[in-house]
């Protein structure tokens, strides 16, 4: 019998031991799982995703917004979360709030901003977006031995039905302490493969075999996480001695290619790995779309392209790790970044078969005089996929009027021009008594459109058939030239 009572009493002890552990660990609640799928990050300020374009998305496999809710603010012995969320976003799945920002310090700022963190969740049940759980952006990163004493009280103030997430950044995963840290978050993020802006610019960490070999290493520390994808244009400004003075997310490519005081970096092409590289640089000093540039200053922009975001879903659903729950892309575009990946162009990267641009050509016809036919041209990009960049061989437009001559061209927004004359053979045979006209553009951005200045033909009769057709490389090597189309100027 006292054998029963002593056994009966150890069980006791050990009961509490553990009851104790997972107090510390997690407020006494067990670990959530988050269900494998796809996500995207927006900021309060991203533009609003549309209905078709949010169904799109949630059919591709994307299960999750990370929303960001709240930035942390430390001053004067205090610590506060500023909310930054609305009324609740038209979404793709669940919502995650994400908290960005400084991390306090000591076990007082940790109990501050875990009370913080309660009533942001709170308020956030109360504006109808019910997140599923919470994400914790620091910025700098703090330790391991950091992150573990702030996510034990945030832990604990969590209500029991969400998740608790954290971002790992590359650095960080040599930490020994990073096994400790698994054990108060249900899953990580961690990316790897781009930048985010504020990072110092590495090329390496656009490399399809560097993200696999790292994704290897964090998908061994146990841990469930999301591989963080950077779908974020970015335009740097670097001085004559390569420093970067400046970085946008806001900017136009076009306006910059077409401008005569900007030249092409001989080279720059090559400068990324598995991203897009485009480098420009002065001739002397300018003002152009907001950039007040000095001589031998460089642009410099870097994305990626959405050909290759469906490499990487190729790639990443090749490696077999047990513990990657998806890819994480950051971030949604808010006004102005027209060069970064909208949730449009993310749709069409999910989605089975080559995302190719939506390219249409209408033609506005002007008054003339008898004996000619004037038009203006407009090239319009209907997708969110721009096309990529070329000089010579690829992106124009070509216009042939049978039986017509060309008198007149105003380039209007586009770049140059090539006249020519076809044979009956239909090979071209130069300028003289040109029946058709090429119009070039260094390449079509995302929703954009090109216009013409007014074009004339020296035609025969009162009407013309003109033959549309255009040739635009994209960024995966592929060429955009389906067959010509046909337009009757003039009747």
């Amino acid at each position: 019998m006292n054998g029963r009572r002593t056994m009966r009493g150890l069980g006791l002890v050990v009961l509490g031991l553990l009851a104790g552990t997972l107090v510390a660990c997690g407020g006494g609640r067990e670990r959530r799982a988050r269900e494998p799928g796809a996500a995207v990050w927006a900021s309060a300020a991203a533009v609003p995703l549309a209905t078709e374009t949010a169904e799109r998305l949630r059919a591709a496999g994307v299960v999750e917004l990370f929303l960001e809710g709240g930035r942390i603010e430390n001053g004067a012995g205090t610590v506060r979360v500023e909310r930054l969320f609305g009324a609740a976003p038209r979404t793709v799945g669940r919502t995650m709030l994400v908290v960005r920002g400084r991390a306090p310090e000591g076990k007082s700022g940790a109990e501050a901003l875990a009370n913080e963190l309660r009533a942001v969740v709170a308020e956030a049940d109360g504006r109808g977006i019910r997140p599923a759980g919470l994400h914790l952006d620091f910025d700098p990163v703090p330790s391991g031995l950091q992150i573990i004493e702030l996510l034990g009280p945030v832990r604990k103030a969590l209500p029991a039905d969400r998740l608790l997430s954290v971002t790992i950044p590359r650095t960080a995963l040599g930490d020994r302490d990073l096994p400790r840290v698994a054990k108060l978050t249900d899953f990580w993020v961690v990316f790897l493969f781009g930048q985010r802006p504020g990072e110092a610019e590495e090329f390496s960490f656009w490399d399809f075999y560097r993200t696999e070999q790292d994704a290897r290493r964090v998908d061994a520390l146990g841990e469930p996480f999301l591989l963080g994808v950077s779908t974020l244009a970015t335009c740097s400004r670097l001085g004559p001695d390569g420093g970067v003075r400046e970085v946008r997310t806001a900017f136009r490519l076009f306006p910059l290619l077409v401008h005569r005081g900007l030249e092409r970096v001989p080279g720059s092409l090559l400068l990324g790995v598995d991203c897009q590289v485009v480098e420009l640089r002065t001739r002397s000093r300018l003002g152009i779309d907001g950039w007040r540039l000095e001589p031998k200053d460089r642009l410099r922009m870097v994305r990626a392209p959405v050909h290759l975001v469906e490499e990487l879903e190729r790639l990443a659903g090749s490696w077999g790790l047990a513990r990657h729950l998806g890819q994480l892309f950051y971030r949604l575009p808010e006004a102005g970044e027209g060069l970064s990946l909208s949730g449009a162009a993310l749709a069409a990267a999910l989605e089975p078969g080559a995302a190719t641009p939506e390219i249409e050509v209408a033609i506005e016809t002007l008054p003339a005089r008898s004996g000619r036919l004037r038009f203006r041209v407009h090239l319009q990009n209907r997708s969110d996929l721009p096309t990529e960049i070329a000089a010579l061989e690829h992106n124009f437009l070509t216009l042939h009027a049978p039986g017509a001559r060309v008198h007149d061209v105003d380039l209007g927004e586009f770049s140059r021009y090539d006249l020519a004359r076809s044979d009956a053979r239909g090979e071209r045979r130069g300028v003289l008594r040109a029946d058709e006209v090429r119009l070039f553009v260094p390449m079509l951005e995302a929703g954009a459109e090109i216009v013409s200045g007014p074009l004339e033909l020296i035609a025969p009769g009162r009407s013309q058939r003109l033959l549309i057709s255009f040739d635009f490389l994209l960024p995966d090597g592929r060429v955009l030239a389906p067959p010509a189309t046909e337009w009757e100027l003039g009747n």
